[in-house]
């Protein structure tokens, strides 16, 4: 009779079913498949923002050297002598505004200066044709989320500018006279 009891025992205790755990699965998939485009839309416009206060941080820098040195800087190692601006790969350096990629959210940022204006733009940085942390059917959205800022060393005059996933900005858009 014990016997019969510990056997019963055994045979009552059931997990899972194969139908629970796949329509669980289903479940769980289906919740993921919704949630996952807006979550890399938000770090998509997230990582833009950052690039946006990249910018503003160097348009400050970059007033703030003229302002000291009573000349436009031309490279990142003028701006260097205000404040650092870190790259994936350290500091920046460099005579001139070559491209650095920002850490973080891997953005390119570039630089040039005419005369008293300085030009700076950010935007995902790429290999081959693809967005790093990208897919194909992406590149071309994420290659129009730039962000664009320029400072007129001169007057302090000053505007920055972002794409919106649909239209790159512009550097005719910008006003810094």
């Amino acid at each position: 009779m014990q016997n019969r009891n510990r056997h019963q025992a055994q045979t009552t205790t059931q997990g899972f079913t194969l139908t629970e755990s796949v329509v669980a699965v289903a479940i769980v998939g289906s919740l993921a498949a919704i949630a996952t485009p807006k979550y890399f839309g938000q770090i998509q416009a997230n990582c833009q923002r950052q690039s946006e206060s990249s910018i503003s941080r160097l348009l400050s820098q970059t007033q703030a050297y003229y302002d000291e040195y009573s000349e436009t800087p031309t490279g990142w190692s003028d701006l260097d002598r205000i404040a650092s601006i870190q790259t994936t790969n350290g500091p920046a350096s460099g005579t001139s505004f070559e491209t650095v990629v920002l850490p973080g959210c891997n953005y390119e940022l570039t630089g040039n200066s005419s005369g008293d204006i300085i030009n700076f733009e950010s935007k995902r940085q790429t290999v081959g044709s693809n967005p790093i942390q990208g897919t194909d059917s992406n590149a071309k959205e994420e290659s129009k989320s730039n962000t664009i800022g320029c400072i007129n060393t001169l007057t302090g005059m000053s505007d920055i500018r972002r794409g919106d996933g649909k239209t790159s900005a512009s550097q005719s858009d910008l006003k810094c006279g």
